[in-house]
Order: structure tokens, then C-alpha cells, then sequence
């Protein structure tokens, strides 16, 4: 039981580190003399415990204390937490989730709409990161029945309220004292904060935790920045975790049967920049350097097999059909310039005064486009002269596609 418990954590660290490029090893003979206590070493960016403080949040999820609404499987689809269940209106603008009756605080009190609402109305009042992620008009609760009434579409509200921002928190609790920022939140996790600093945490078993028998009483979490030092630590039994191993490391444990190694692809993308100046100001230079890159061997030999190699800026790890591209890779664009790899310059010229489109220009070529009509829409209330900059990407055959804009300028003569 033990073992399948410490498998599940390392599992869980990983995946809400999203950077993790190896999630980290596991010791079979565990050389701690406790086996009540489990010793994991980490690299630790958060001085406080307040989720709504930086991305502190991630700390508070990782260490077991909070949880969310949803939370993502390996192919990064949100799935119940907290949640049971949820339903949207047909004009994605109205969600309801249903709280699972069996949840409760690490206080003993159970968590119902009401308190899922003050902990999301608390995120919005403390962030200025929520309203990145979507924006409601109201929220309602009635027993365990959530409804958020949002601003616009959202058709993937679950997967926006599984980011750790959004952790579920006992507010009346920081109402009656606690200091979220030190001595850490009110969650539903399966551990709560016995103690913290920046420099070593440790977590106590919630014994009121509503999903399963938390298997260890105490969990010692010190941060260890270094790679080279936490891969030591872990040989000479200091620890019994570690997550992140370097890969310069990574080959002292693996095929060593006295560890587990547990591995799993992260969402971040590592990119190489060219510059446009010089020789690379030739488009089809820059093209032969891409072609040219060897992302395989970069990965497997430079890199120890700890990176997978890249096709497009989304990461292979998330479901966006990677599998159906041949050779892994995917032409970006029609041929229509010499440069197929790289960012397209484009200018759309409209007469404000006619309504009509005058010119596209896309690099060097330029088309007529007067007589084609312009898209209008009703007008809004005490706004004149609005234009409304929309982009999509047709396809002429039945597969999946991208269009990325870097950034878009409005300039008026």
C-alpha cells in the first residue's frame, strides 16, 4: 500500500509542477527509520502559502493541501474533483456544477456550494490573475448546486477552474484568524500545514480527508535547489522522494532496482530563437537551419532522453493530434511565399468612410480586395466607429489546424 501511495504522490507532484521534465524518483527500501513519515526534496519558489499570491497556488496544490473543482487526466481532459459533475446552458454562458456531498474541510466542515463560491469570489478579489482566465456576471448557490453566469462563452470552464488559482479554501476560516500566508489555507487536500518556510515544509495527515486513508502521518518536504545536491540526497537516503532530477542524473537511478523512476511529458516547450539579421535575414536561410535541427538527437543525446521532440509550439503531451502527423511534422502554410517556417507579416487596408475592404498584403504580394463585401454587425449603444478585428483558418481538407497571431496593430490615416 505504501509503495502504490508514494507512486500516486510523485505522480500528482509531476503533473501539477507542469515543468517537470523527469517527475522525479522513489526510493523501494526507503532508508527513512519512520515509515510514518515520508521525506520528498523539491525545489521550492513560494515564500508564502497565500494561493492567490504569485503562483504560489501550485506550492499549495503540490504539498497535498488544496484541490479543485476538476482536474486534468494524461490527456489533459478535465475530470470531477471536488466536483461530481457539471452541466453548461446551450450558449455556454451559464455553468452548473454539483458539489460532491462527501468532500470536506481539513476543519471537519463540509464543503458545499456556498463556501465553493466565497473561495472563487476570493481568488477574483486577491488576483488579478482570475479574470485572465474568464469573468462572470454572478455566482449562485444553493446546497450543492454552483451556477456561474459568465460574461461571455466559455466552453472550457472545468479545465479553467482546475488551474490551482482556483484551489477550493475554507474563507470563514481566514475570517477567524488563520493566516493563509503562514501557516497556510484551509483545503480539502489530504495533508495539512504542520509548518512552513520557504526553505523546508512539513505536512500532517488530514484526518478528516474525504477521499481514501492518507497513508503517511507526516510528510518532510525540504527544498533542495540544487539538482546535483538533490540527486545525492536521495542516494545516501536523506530523502526518500525527489522530483525534477536533472538529467545529468537521471542515469545513477535508472535501471537501479532500488528506485523507482516515474516519468511523465510536461506542457512546457523549450524553443531556439533565430534572429532576422545578417545571413539569417534570408528567409530561406532560416528555413535550412530549421530543417537542418535535429530535435531527436538534441533530445536523446544531449539531453539523456529527459525531452521529447517538438513539432509545433503546443508540446506533443497535450491531445492536439500530433500522432496523425506524418513525420511529425505539419506544413504550416500554403505556398504562396519562399518562407514556409517562420511568422507571415500581413496588412488588411479598409475604407472607414465606403465600408469596404481595400487591399491584403500578406510579405510582398498584395491583393485587390475592393468589391468584396465587409462583415457588419448591429451597432452598440453609445459606441461609433467600432472596428472588431476577427481571425480564423479554413481548411480544405479534414484535419486539424492553427492559425497563431503574435500580435495585431490598428493604425488609422
Amino acid at each position: 500500500m505504501k509503495k502504490s501511495w508514494k507512486k500516486a504522490l510523485l505522480a500528482g507532484l509531476s503533473i501539477v509542477m507542469m515543468g517537470s521534465f523527469i517527475a522525479g524518483c522513489g526510493s523501494d527500501n526507503n532508508g527513512a527509520a519512520n515509515k510514518d513519515v515520508l521525506k520528498v526534496g523539491v525545489t521550492n519558489f513560494a515564500s508564502t502559502l497565500e494561493p492567490t499570491e504569485n503562483f504560489f497556488a501550485w506550492v499549495v496544490m503540490r504539498y497535498g493541501v488544496g484541490e479543485t473543482l476538476a482536474k486534468f487526466d494524461e490527456q489533459m481532459k478535465p475530470q470531477p474533483w471536488i466536483a461530481s459533475k457539471w452541466e453548461v446552458s446551450p450558449d455556454h454562458k451559464t455553468w452548473t456544477f454539483t458539489i460532491n456531498d462527501k468532500v470536506k474541510f481539513s476543519n471537519g466542515k463540509k464543503v458545499d456550494a456556498a463556501a465553493v463560491k466565497a473561495s472563487i469570489e476570493r481568488a477574483f478579489e486577491k488576483s488579478n490573475r482570475a479574470k485572465t482566465f474568464f469573468e462572470y456576471d454572478s455566482i449562485e448557490a444553493n446546497g450543492q448546486q454552483l451556477v456561474i453566469h459568465t460574461t461571455k462563452e466559455y466552453p472550457n470552464m472545468p479545465g479553467l477552474l482546475a488551474d490551482p488559482l482556483f484551489l477550493i479554501v475554507d474563507v470563514q476560516a481566514e475570517k477567524d484568524g488563520r493566516n493563509f500566508a503562514k501557516e497556510g489555507p484551509i483545503g480539502t487536500g489530504p495533508y495539512v500545514v504542520k509548518s512552513f518556510t520557504k526553505e523546508r515544509a512539513e505536512m500532517a495527515a488530514n484526518e478528516n480527508y474525504w477521499d481514501g486513508t492518507v497513508p503517511f502521518k507526516t510528510v518532510e518536504i525540504p527544498s533542495i535547489d540544487d539538482p546535483n545536491t538533490r540527486a545525492i540526497s536521495l542516494q545516501s537516503g536523506d530523502v526518500d522522494m525527489a522530483v525534477n532530477i536533472g538529467p545529468g542524473e537521471i542515469g545513477l537511478f535508472q535501471g537501479n532496482d532500488k528506485f523507482k523512476v516515474d516519468e511523465i511529458a510536461s506542457l512546457r516547450v523549450v524553443l531556439a530563437r533565430i534572429n532576422q539579421k545578417g545571413i539569417l535575414g534570408d528567409d530561406k536561410v532560416r528555413a535550412a537551419v530549421i530543417s537542418a535541427t535535429d530535435r531527436k538527437n538534441y533530445a536523446d543525446v544531449l539531453l539523456k532522453g529527459t525531452f521529447i521532440p517538438g513539432s509545433a509550439p503546443i508540446p506533443p503531451s497535450m491531445d492536439y493530434g500530433f500522432k496523425d502527423l506524418k513525420d511529425g511534422h505539419q506544413k504550416l502554410i500554403y505556398n504562396e511565399t519562399d518562407c514556409k517556417l517562420n511568422w507571415q507579416y500581413m496588412r488588411l487596408k479598409l475604407d472607414t468612410e465606403l465600408r469596404e475592404y481595400v487591399e491584403f498584403q500578406c510579405q510582398d504580394k498584395i491583393w485587390d480586395m475592393r468589391g468584396i463585401a465587409v462583415d457588419t454587425v448591429d451597432g452598440y449603444g453609445r459606441i461609433d466607429n467600432l472596428i472588431n478585428p476577427l481571425f480564423w483558418v479554413g481548411t480544405d481538407t479534414n484535419r486539424r489546424v492553427f492559425f497563431y497571431i503574435d500580435s495585431v496593430v490598428v493604425s488609422q490615416e
